[in-house]
């Protein structure tokens, strides 16, 4: 997948946890794709590299390309920003077709 598409999905996470508990695969989704953007941020290594990584080495990666996801939303805060709000929008928008939606079956 491309960057800015992980990181939408990973945006349109975090908006929906705004909004309510996810739930565990949601969650277990969430923090695998957030994973994948902070890797694809990383210069230093691919997906497939990290795959290889075990125990406190891929911790140490894991946070080190955390920095480097810090970076790219400081240098490009607009972009991360329209982002954000688009996918604030398109949850709200979900969360109340849905409210609508169980509340007309009740």
């Amino acid at each position: 997948m491309k960057m800015m598409t992980l990181l939408m999905a990973h945006i349109l996470c975090n908006e929906m946890a705004a909004i309510q508990i996810l739930s565990e695969d949601q969650s277990a989704t969430c923090s695998a794709n957030f994973e994948q953007v902070k890797i694809s941020l990383n210069p230093n290594l691919t997906w497939d590299e990290y795959q290889n990584l075990i125990g406190a080495e891929r911790s140490e990666v894991s946070v080190a390309s955390f920095q480097y996801y810090l970076d790219w939303k400081a240098r490009n805060r607009e972009t991360y920003n329209k982002m954000q709000e688009q996918a604030k929008t398109l949850v709200q928008e979900e969360y109340q077709l849905g409210a609508l939606s169980h509340s007309a079956r009740d």
